[in-house]
């Protein structure tokens, strides 16, 4: 919603980025784009107790466009909805079905 005076670039951040599922929990960087999210799901959907990451995917894909998913992340499209309530987050519906937490980690601790 700007004006921004400094803008800090975070792709060297490999956290940020990253994706790692285990038996009881998935952890996933904030700066995966929807398209990477997506295929990440698609792909960890046959993982034992993940098998509905592919319909969250299908959903998932419908949203926006083709250049939206591949350069929007889900952790942005979140931020849209905090700041405007009326958006409609369909990240935010599919997080709230499946009881996703998200951790949010402050850089002064």
């Amino acid at each position: 919603d700007g004006p921004y005076e400094i803008f800090i670039d975070i792709k060297k951040v490999k956290d940020l980025y990253s994706f790692d599922v285990s038996s009881n929990e998935m952890k996933f960087g904030s700066q995966l784009t929807l398209k990477t999210l997506i295929d990440k799901f698609n792909s960890n959907a046959s993982t034992s107790g993940y098998e509905y990451l592919s319909e969250i995917a299908n959903h998932i894909s419908k949203i926006a466009n083709r250049a939206v998913r591949n350069t929007g992340t889900w952790a942005g499209n979140l931020a849209m909805k905090h700041a405007h309530l009326e958006f409609p987050s369909d990240v935010f519906i599919c997080f709230e079905t499946v009881g996703a937490m998200i951790t949010l980690f402050d850089s002064n601790k």
